[in-house]
């Protein structure tokens, strides 16, 4: 128990000191990593307004809002209070692989802010791979300039720029990267990278089983941060989080349309609603809207059939549901029938007669 508390407090404090390092900035070097695809970023991960008093969570976060003459934010982690800081408007603070930074305050009673989160996300696609020999012209105006199989490396140049590639690293040139992926024989094979966008793409559909399917899929090239999936069948709701939605990622979903089934057709609406940010802050919103008719339980059809110099008129009455009852009742009575027509009937739920 002792030993445990001597932790926390060792974690406390190491947090504490992070938390008054100063003014943050929201921008940060990518790291080094081989990978060409993804590089580490602050990636917004919610902004939004609170009242003072009013809390959100983000990760292990807590951070409670002071609105007043001077803002200040109670920091929890994992339920322990680890300090309170002051932030002024346009001011930000870094807390850990967090950031949290104060817009504006209105009247003194609410904040408008933004939490970000520093981590690694994929930002750049692959467009093209190339095979090049030295000299020879890679892409728009980058050239080969060199290729040394022994040492596992080629010279890229642009203009007055020349970059060293190893063999499984890449290089930033201009709006690209550029990745070696191997050298055989004096030829140097490329794969050539570009920034990309998260592109989210939503279907949605009833099935005659009164079925309700949808569809969530990321078709661009980057990561989507931070999305909400929320999907409604009238009243009733559901709300999926994912921090990192990938790109080719799927979110789908089944639920069935709930429904009381009635003698005559019902509208009933159902949709699909997603919320999130791309890796450069930008708000991702799109939705889709469906009305569905649910259709009706009884079905009464009416035919006249003569045969051998007999008039016959047919009721034909369908239940889909549980026992109906009811009369039939002719409007008016033809002058050639000598009294009104009425019958009672009684239909099972499921069975078809006929009058």
């Amino acid at each position: 128990m002792i030993e445990n508390r001597v932790r926390m407090g060792i974690l406390i404090t190491v947090l504490m000191i992070a938390l008054y390092t100063g003014v943050g900035s929201a921008q940060a070097n990518p790291s080094s990593s081989t990978d060409p695809q993804y590089e580490n970023m602050w990636v917004k991960v919610w902004d939004g307004t609170l009242k003072s008093g009013e809390s959100i969570t983000s990760d292990d976060y807590l951070f409670r809002v002071i609105c007043g003459e001077e803002v200040k934010v109670d920091v929890y982690m994992k339920k322990n209070f680890i300090g309170r800081i002051p932030l002024a408007p346009g001011e930000s603070r870094k807390i850990g692989n967090m950031m949290i930074l104060l817009d504006d305050v209105y009247d003194d009673s609410s904040c408008r802010m933004e939490i970000m989160k520093y981590e690694r996300v994929r930002l750049w696609s692959p467009t093209s791979m190339i095979d090049v020999r030295e000299g020879e012209n890679v892409e728009d105006d980058i050239i080969a300039e060199r290729v040394n199989q022994n040492q596992n490396e080629v010279v890229l140049r642009l203009h007055y720029d020349t970059y060293n590639i190893s063999v499984g690293e890449f290089a930033e040139i201009g709006s690209k990267r550029v990745y070696l992926d191997s050298i055989n024989n004096g030829i140097a094979t490329l794969i050539m990278y570009e920034r990309s966008r998260p592109d989210l793409t939503l279907e949605l559909n009833v099935t005659t089983e009164m079925m309700c399917e949808g569809v969530v899929k990321n078709v661009g090239g980057a990561d989507a941060i931070n999305i909400s999936i929320t999907y409604w069948i009238e009243d009733e709701e559901k709300t999926e989080m994912m921090n990192v939605f990938e790109p080719e990622q799927m979110f789908e979903f089944e639920e069935f349309i709930p429904h009381v089934q009635k003698p005559y057709p019902q509208e009933v609406e159902v949709g699909l609603y997603v919320k999130g940010y791309d890796p450069y802050g930008k708000t991702i919103e799109k939705s889709v809207v469906k009305s569905v008719e649910i259709p009706a339980s009884l079905s009464l059809k009416k035919r006249v059939e003569y045969e051998n110099g007999v008039l016959n008129v047919v009721i034909e009455l369908e239940d889909k549901k549980e026992t109906v009852e009811g009369k039939l009742v002719d409007v008016p009575a033809p002058s050639f029938y000598p009294e009104r027509f009425e019958r009672y009937v009684k239909v099972d739920g499921d069975v078809t007669v006929q009058y």
